[in-house]
């Protein structure tokens, strides 16, 4: 269905066209409800952590945070690139300058405007396919029917096209006035949209709306928009605004600071890789050669001099053999 492509009035100024989460794993040096107790060396010293989760567990979720986010970090790079990058095609319709459409029901132009306009307009059909018509009518003609001007020209535009391949330019004034309580509204076909864009629409709605508060006539200021839109309309490029390129750059910050932290949860939890978790109430001793501690029926040997301790087995096999 059409749609408004914007438009703007004598007293309001212009107006635009219609157009899951990772898990958190935390640590402490207390308890926690729901945490585990593990015991891990730093050097030959022992140390207790309180852990959401087991180390490998932690360690397995952050490389995913991590490889997910540089992917998000990759796909929004391209996504704003392919999405401000601008190469209009001509659309493939049929049209004729006999499908131009100027009427005037207000007799606010003259023949010779309406040629010169209509000149205009076919360069306008030429380079872009869109078929464009220009209507002039009395503020009468549809404010005792219609809430607003918006609501006629889709009316309009529905009436006289049967495609999504036009675009209509609707100019309302007071009864046999040119510049007396003159509005004007766009309506596109859905078709136009990969030419007509937001940025094509409002530059040319804020052509016009210069052009009219500076007492230019409206076909003057209609002729000129077209005549310059036609220069550039059709140009590939890319084109983006201030408020665009501050969601992205806000996404990106985002992401960067997720992967920041995957990556610090991933060097944090590389000391805790040999971890071992165990009972609360665990009993820890000193290595009698060295001093070194340990946890007691969890180390075997010594993590600093290797000695056996107590409840090792080959402690208990020298034993056996004396």
């Amino acid at each position: 269905m059409p749609h408004s492509s914007g438009g703007g009035s004598s007293v309001g100024g212009t107006h635009g066209g219609s157009a899951g989460s990772s898990g958190y794993y935390r640590s402490s040096k207390t308890y926690f409800e729901g945490s585990r107790l593990f015991y891990y060396y730093e050097g030959n010293v022992l140390h207790r952590i309180y852990l959401s989760g087991s180390p490998k567990a932690a360690k397995k979720s952050n490389i995913l945070s991590l490889v997910i986010l540089s992917i998000v970090f990759l796909a929004a790079i391209f996504v704003f690139v392919f999405s401000q990058y601008r190469n209009p095609k001509k659309l493939n319709t049929t049209f004729t300058t006999n499908d131009i459409v100027i009427t005037d029901t207000n007799n606010i132009i003259d023949d010779e405007s309406k040629t010169k306009l209509n000149n205009t307009l076919e360069i306008f059909l030429d380079k872009t396919g869109i078929a464009p018509a220009v209507i002039f009518i009395s503020n009468d003609e549809w404010k005792t029917t219609y809430s607003s001007l918006e609501k006629y020209a889709y009316h309009e535009y529905v009436k006289l096209f049967n495609d999504e391949d036009h675009w209509l330019i609707v100019y309302s004034s007071d009864k046999d006035r040119v510049d007396a309580n003159w509005s004007f509204e766009g309506m596109q076909g859905d078709n136009t949209d990969s030419i007509l864009s937001e940025r094509i629409t409002d530059n040319f709605n804020n052509e016009i709306y210069n052009s009219l508060k500076t007492k230019n006539s409206p076909f003057e200021s209609i002729n000129k928009a077209f005549s310059n839109l036609n220069e550039t309309v059709m140009e590939s490029g890319f084109y983006t605004s201030a408020i665009v390129v501050v969601i992205y750059v806000a996404i990106e910050i985002a992401v960067i600071f997720g992967i920041v932290g995957s990556i610090k949860g991933l060097l944090k939890m590389s000391k805790y890789s040999n971890a071992v978790e165990v009972k609360a109430d665990s009993k820890i001793a000193r290595c009698e050669l060295c001093g070194t501690e340990y946890i007691v029926g969890v180390v075997t040997r010594c993590p600093k001099c290797k000695a056996s301790l107590p409840g090792d087995d080959s402690d208990k096999e020298n034993k056996n053999e004396s």
